[in-house]
């Protein structure tokens, strides 16, 4: 069980201590190599704990591991940072842009920070990393992952012998420097890169949908697959695919998760299977969407008081109080009652109320005449 392997390993380093930490580093490399070996693979707290420790074998371990564990990226970033004496993190930012061919392909930004342990308890410094640790060693670093990742699905009835496909990025992978600790990179005119380069290169792409592929953007059902389905074009067979891949007869046994692996593929037809998210960050690479939605909502709410006082001067005092107040939870509920009349607008309202009325009339009387015969 990878989770309590990592609680294993998680356990081992907070009870490392400068008297214990030969023992403990023993320890956790003999149960990573055994573990390594016997599930083909560590978990990433496995990795961590490895990455935390002094012993020379750590770092030997890591660099075996890259290339056939399911955590190649943080495996990747463990061994560099221990063979340069810093702890390392890599954080990123992504958008899944479509192609007008079906292809998604993936944009990325990726920062590589270096982690300074405070002695006082609280969260670790994030600093640069140290000038021994050049962008080309992060170039080297995603190369080096991204043509070792791949990934084996379950079985599937259309696939070569039924067992499965194996998948692996594709070739087209274009790695090219932002910035480094000093220098910024340069654009194609020469000028250099600036945050709001960076930001318009991924909102570019955040802007795309499947409607460059001409579908629509709901979802598609047995009734009207086939419209969309064509077989003489590219999309239509990329279309017919999917809903075919996920046919409820194809269905292999439920994952560790309880989830039938393809049954999802019908569901994301009309984005030609893909069910991902267009946009995926590491919670450390910027601001947190929870963060985001809350200074929205506080700007609602700002917005709706200067309103509110323009409209109830009387009630300045407790708007000033609201405003004041940070309390998100708090609710504001202005009740104004006047008098709008009485009776019907219009003869036709007033007819089509008789009308009803006597109708249900007429349905009462038949009921309990009914009931009384019975």
């Amino acid at each position: 069980n990878r989770q309590l392997r990592g609680e294993a390993a998680a356990g081992w380093i907070h009870q490392r201590t400068e008297s214990n930490k030969d023992q403990i580093d023993a320890v956790l490399i003999e149960s990573a190599r055994k573990n390594a070996s016997e599930f083909s693979g560590l978990s990433k707290e496995e990795i961590r704990a490895l990455g935390a420790t002094d012993h020379p074998e750590a770092v030997r371990l890591l660099k075996q591991q890259i290339g056939r564990d399911p955590n190649k990226d943080e495996l990747a970033v463990e061994a560099l940072g221990k063979s340069h004496g810093v702890r390392l993190r890599l954080s990123f930012g992504k958008v899944a842009e479509y192609q007008a061919r079906g292809v998604v392909h993936f944009h990325a930004l990726l920062r590589l920070d270096a982690l300074l342990e405070q002695a006082d308890g609280q969260a670790p410094e994030v600093v640069p990393p140290p000038a021994c640790i050049a962008t080309d060693d992060l170039v080297a670093l995603v190369r080096t992952v991204g043509a070792g990742v791949e990934l084996a699905t379950a079985e599937h009835p259309d696939s070569p012998g039924g067992a499965g496909w194996l998948l692996r990025w594709g070739r087209q992978l274009d790695v090219r420097i932002i910035r480094d600790a000093t220098t910024a990179g340069r654009l194609s005119d020469g000028t250099p890169v600036a945050d709001l380069d960076v930001a318009s290169y991924l909102a570019k792409y955040a802007t795309k949908a499947t409607e460059a592929v001409g579908l629509l953007a709901h979802r598609l059902t047995p009734a009207t697959v086939g419209r969309y389905a064509d077989p003489t074009t590219h999309v239509g067979r990329l279309i017919a695919a999917a809903w075919r891949l996920g046919r409820p007869d194809a269905l292999a046994p439920l994952d560790e998760d309880g989830r039938a692996p393809y049954d999802r593929l019908r569901k994301w037809t009309h984005m030609l299977g893909f069910g991902g998210h267009f946009l995926t960050k590491s919670r450390a690479y910027s601001t947190t969407f929870t963060e985001r939605r809350g200074r929205r909502a506080r700007w609602r709410r700002q917005a709706r008081l200067r309103q509110l006082r323009e409209q109830r001067p009387d009630l300045a005092g407790v708007l000033d109080d609201l405003a004041d107040d940070h309390d998100d939870q708090a609710v504001l509920v202005v009740g104004d009652w006047s008098f709008a009349g009485n009776g019907w607008l219009c003869d036709g309202d007033r007819a089509l109320a008789n009308a009803a009325a006597a109708q249900a009339r007429e349905y009462r009387d038949l009921i309990r005449e009914e009931l009384r015969c019975a």
